[in-house]
């Protein structure tokens, strides 16, 4: 998939797709009117039209797996970053943790339910879709989760108008201090505060 100039890799095969996790995957998600929820739209269909049948797994679900995937990546490799702060012992543990949990999330294998074994996890947090792409996915959804969750009529601009990813979008959001109001545990994550 091409998008200013930038490939996110993506390997189509038989019950499952398989998405680099790296920075053309992470840039495309960052940039406005991009998200999870397109990008999976596209798998979906690209999908169909290379195998010649439909991928059983749902937009959401798709869309979901891809925000986690991303949103771990991008945490181990902040803590990476860190890690190097921490006392020797303690660097070493938490740096070594950092490494495994990257392997894991440098490639995103998105299968159906009887190729991908976490397939029920994704499709049980396509319940909670409105909180998680709230939480972590495109700003316009943000905003409007904002408006219906909170009442809330002001547009925020700076949301909407900036990357997503954006430390300061997320802290100029008009809403952001009634997410935190609402869920507490919200201002533990640095994405969001």
């Amino acid at each position: 998939m091409n998008h200013t100039n930038e490939k996110i890799t993506i390997t189509y095969s038989p019950g499952i797709v398989r998405i680099t996790c790296d920075s053309a995957l992470k840039n495309y998600l960052e940039e406005p009117g991009n998200g999870a929820l397109s990008l999976s739209s596209f798998i979906l269909e690209e999908y169909k039209k290379r195998q010649h049948s439909e991928l059983k797994i749902s937009k959401d679900s798709l869309a979901i797996e891809i925000l986690a995937h991303t949103f771990v990546d991008s945490f181990s490799e902040a803590v990476s970053v860190i890690g190097n702060l921490l006392p020797p012992v303690l660097a070493k543990a938490v740096l070594t943790l950092m490494e495994q949990i990257h392997v894991h999330t440098e490639t995103i294998d998105c299968g159906e339910s009887g190729v991908d074994n976490n397939r029920w996890i994704w499709d049980g947090l396509a319940v909670f879709k409105n909180i998680i792409y709230a939480m972590l996915g495109d700003p316009v959804l943000q905003v409007i989760y904002c408006i219906f969750s909170f009442g809330c009529i002001e547009r925020c601009r700076s949301v909407l108008l900036r990357k997503p990813a954006s430390l300061q979008s997320k802290k100029r959001c008009c809403c952001y201090r009634r997410f935190v109001e609402k869920w507490p545990i919200l201002s533990l994550f640095p994405l969001l505060e």
